[in-house]
């Protein structure tokens, strides 16, 4: 439940000095605040309208003080009903219509029957209420989209409810709308369709993605690494050991190893390779050294895992190069026991 404070009035109480046929006089102004909220859980539980807004006010000091009156009306200011409510200081009213628009206002009157004025008016429309500033109406919410007029995304897949209806015509409800198995906050952020079965993360920016020696595995950032694929050559080790300085473990613990190659066939141009290792089997410095050539060119010289990162820590390398004759080739070799590699992307420049 969620009180607003929506304005404050003089709420002016008639003197206890006050004597029949005079002009009422009244004791210093006191500060009335009305508060209104609706229970938005109770019609998310029966999905029907039975709209609830409780009033509460500031209690008027004063030993004359009989009680509050709770007016109602459908109109500014043009009440058709009222409510003895005794000296209780809030007052709550049901089964309110959807799309009717509310007024309330409070008056206190004495023991000898004089009321005061009418406090400040609130105003309670389901349809022009954001509870969660989500950009849609709780009405809307509730009535037309069946999403939670108190949570902002709904389906938590980090796109806001208005944002899904309005803006990508998502569906408010369901956390991965085409059923690709990203989330549709995912593709937005990383400019695949959330819509498209066909469109996910990183099919946008990669040309080629592998995971060495490994199955298929989506990393944390959303990019798509195949199973081993388009190599010539080596054999293939896994491990369960954690990898330090990546939160994507499984990509590093899997590897080929040995005097081998990866032929990728690609469009002839400019490319950025990124080449990702992880020492997972040695631990002493020396006991593993290799070279990478790319396109027939060393563009990594004496590798040594150990003495760069220490074992088991992830290491990326990227390199340019430009292809010509439609296919990538990048070759591993020993130097001291074997190469290896544990994921390689490829991305257009």
């Amino acid at each position: 439940m969620f009180y607003a404070i929506l304005s404050q009035s003089v709420f002016p109480f008639i003197s206890r000095h006050a004597r029949r046929g005079s002009t009422p006089t009244t004791y210093a102004p006191q500060s009335t605040k009305l508060w209104m909220f609706s229970l938005f859980l109770v019609l998310l539980a029966s999905r029907v309208f039975a709209g609830t807004v409780t009033l509460q006010w500031d209690a008027v000091s004063n030993p004359q003080l009989a009680g509050y009156k709770v007016y109602s009306g459908y109109a500014s200011h043009q009440y058709n009903t009222n409510v003895n409510v005794g000296k209780s200081i809030s007052a709550a009213f049901s089964g309110l219509k959807d799309v009717q628009m509310y007024y309330f206002a409070v008056t206190a009157f004495a023991t000898t029957g004089k009321e005061s004025a009418y406090s400040n008016e609130v105003i309670y429309d389901l349809a022009k209420v954001d509870t969660d500033k989500d950009g849609l109406m709780d009405w809307d919410e509730i009535k037309v989209y069946g999403t939670n007029p108190d949570l902002a995304d709904t389906d938590g897949d980090g796109l806001s409810d208005g944002a899904e209806v309005k803006t990508y015509k998502t569906d408010p409800n369901k956390a991965d709308s085409d059923g690709d198995g990203f989330s549709d906050g995912i593709e937005v952020s990383k400019g695949s369709n959330p819509l498209d079965v066909g469109s996910t993360p990183g099919t946008q920016d990669l040309t080629f993605a592998v995971n060495a020696g490994g199955k298929q595995y989506t990393a944390g950032d959303a990019t798509v690494f195949a199973a081993d694929t388009k190599f010539s050559g080596g054999s293939v080790y896994t491990t369960t050991a954690a990898i330090a300085g990546t939160t994507d473990d499984p990509l590093y613990q899997s590897e080929r190893y040995g005097n081998f190659s990866y032929n990728i066939p690609v469009e002839n141009g400019d490319y950025e390779v990124s080449l990702k290792f992880a020492e997972v089997y040695f631990t002493g410095v020396g006991q593993r050294v290799f070279n990478v050539l790319v396109e027939g060119k060393v563009v990594i010289s004496k590798l040594d895992l150990v003495a760069k990162v220490g074992p088991k820590a992830a290491y990326d390398a990227t390199v340019p190069v430009t292809v010509t004759d439609g296919t990538l080739n990048i070759t591993f070799q020993s130097v001291v026991d074997f190469a290896k590699i544990s994921a390689i992307t490829v991305a257009a420049k």
